[in-house]
């Protein structure tokens, strides 16, 4: 009897009694996509075998490691993995949805196998372990794009610097000039009448 084949004959002798269960076994084949759990790698469960009337529940966590290559940058990545089951065996099972009981035994290993792998990431990339968002090679060595011609005439130009103090001359002639503008403006009215000839009473 392999470490996941459980002998459950006490609990079938007796409705509604549980067994608590933990052990480790590592299973061949678990990989998706793209990431895997290695053939040697440690699967821990945690389990509760409960009795019911339909058969026997099993709840519980699977702790375990996946390992991948990052789908951006290609670089190798693990993550700890561990997740609830909550599945039930009994006599008659439903295909795809639970579990056999033969011989008063359970075997764990097509749980483990089934719930393991729908939880393995399909394109695992290095952010799903905590790490920054990688750069993806191909994007690193891509040179800048070319400038847009539209603005080439505009980088020609060169535009003179201006001193500061040159600056400030420039603002302070402007002022003078403002300044003179209006006293003239002022004096215009002034000027006017001396410049109109006097009307003579023969005139009149």
């Amino acid at each position: 009897m392999t470490a996941l084949r459980i002998d459950v004959a006490d609990l079938l002798a007796h409705r509604t009694t549980r067994r608590e269960v933990a052990l480790s076994a590592t299973v061949e084949g678990l990989v998706a996509t793209a990431a895997r759990v290695g053939d040697d790698e440690p699967i821990a469960l945690d389990l509760v075998l409960e009795r019911i009337s339909d058969g026997i529940v099993v709840r519980g966590t699977l702790t375990t490691r996946w390992g991948s290559d990052c789908s951006v940058c290609l670089d190798p990545i693990e993550q700890p993995l561990s997740l609830a089951v909550n599945e039930l065996f009994e006599p008659e099972p439903l295909e795809g949805d639970t579990y056999p009981i033969e011989d008063h035994e359970i075997d764990l290993e097509q749980l483990v196998r089934d719930n393991v792998i729908l939880e393995l990431p399909l394109a695992p990339v290095c952010a799903d372990t905590g790490a920054p968002p990688c750069v993806d090679p191909a994007d690193a060595r891509a040179e800048p794009p070319p400038p847009d011609p539209r603005w080439a005439a505009l980088s020609q130009l060169q535009l003179p610097e201006v001193d500061e103090g040159d600056a400030a001359t420039e603002a302070s002639g402007s002022e003078r000039r403002e300044l003179a503008s209006e006293r003239v403006s002022a004096g215009r009215p002034a000027l006017s009448r001396l410049a109109r000839p006097a009307t003579s009473e023969r005139d009149t």
